[in-house]
């Protein structure tokens, strides 16, 4: 699937500040419509190390109302984890009906990272892919929408971005030495991702690979595919006609017209106040 990704897509700034601005107002009239549907979303956000997984999690959440969604940033089991099965501290993380779930990264780093350094890693890592699908399966059985992104770049990209963030001294932390031998490892781990996304893309939860190079082009992409999944998971496909999309089910609140004055309509005496 990866090697089907354009990664030369870009946008403008133009377009970028024309067309994302409507898609994020409306990314936040969906949730509350799901919201009030008792829908349970789950976004799951994957990619490459350097990728823009965090500012693609900070964009989304601009639009959304705090008190309806948890973010999960996943990082290595604790010693409590370790000791139950593989999925269990994801099982646990499930939303209630009608809010959301962000993880900003997954079960599929989980399952990469605590395999790369095991002997036979390859053969234990695609031994991941049947619990990864059982596990999404039962979810939209339940009713679960999820959406699945992949940000994909390239190795000279990834190299770039890592020299960037090893250079200001803001971000330089975030650069270890289990990183670089991650990136110089790049051309052997593509097969075995590409396989990992290609496996786990089912007819219920497809996964939505996002060329990253651009990152104007990255969220534009994103919220786009955001709101047209949430749409469909608010019973709003495609309807006859033009072959337009109709927004029936979310639609924005009227104001509700108060009449506000800065003075009481009448003198009140101090005793009486």
């Amino acid at each position: 699937m990866l090697e089907k990704c354009d990664l030369t897509a870009a946008t403008d700034e133009k377009t970028l500040a024309k067309s994302l601005p409507p898609l994020q107002e409306r990314l936040g009239v969906l949730q509350r419509d799901l919201h009030d549907r008792k829908v349970p979303v789950i976004i799951v956000i994957e990619g490459w190390n350097a990728s823009g997984i965090t500012m693609s999690t900070r964009e989304i959440i601009r639009s959304l109302d705090p008190r309806g969604f948890t973010l999960y940033a996943t990082h290595a089991p604790t010693p409590d984890e370790l000791s139950r099965p593989f999925m269990w501290r994801f099982w646990t993380k499930i939303p209630e009906r009608g809010r959301i779930a962000i993880f900003a990264r997954s079960w599929y780093s989980r399952a990469i990272t605590e395999e790369l350094d095991r002997p036979g890693w390859k053969k234990s890592f695609r031994d991941r892919i049947v619990p990864i699908n059982t596990f999404e399966r039962q979810l939209a059985d339940d009713g679960i929408a999820i959406i699945k992104f992949f940000l994909h770049i390239d190795k000279d990209e990834q190299k770039r971005r890592i020299v960037e963030r090893e250079r200001n001294p803001l971000t330089a932390w975030l650069v270890t030495p289990r990183l670089w031998d991650i990136h110089a490892h790049y051309d052997e781990n593509l097969p075995v991702i590409d396989e990992l996304v290609e496996e786990t893309d089912t007819d219920l939860n497809p996964w939505h690979v996002i060329p990253a190079t651009d990152p104007g082009f990255t969220l534009l992409k994103i919220h786009s595919v955001l709101v047209k999944r949430l749409e469909e998971f608010a019973g709003e496909g495609k309807k006859s006609g033009k072959g337009k999309n109709r927004s029936e089910g979310a639609v924005i609140p009227k104001k509700t017209k108060i009449k506000r004055a800065s003075s009481l309509p009448h003198p009140i005496e101090k005793a009486e106040w």
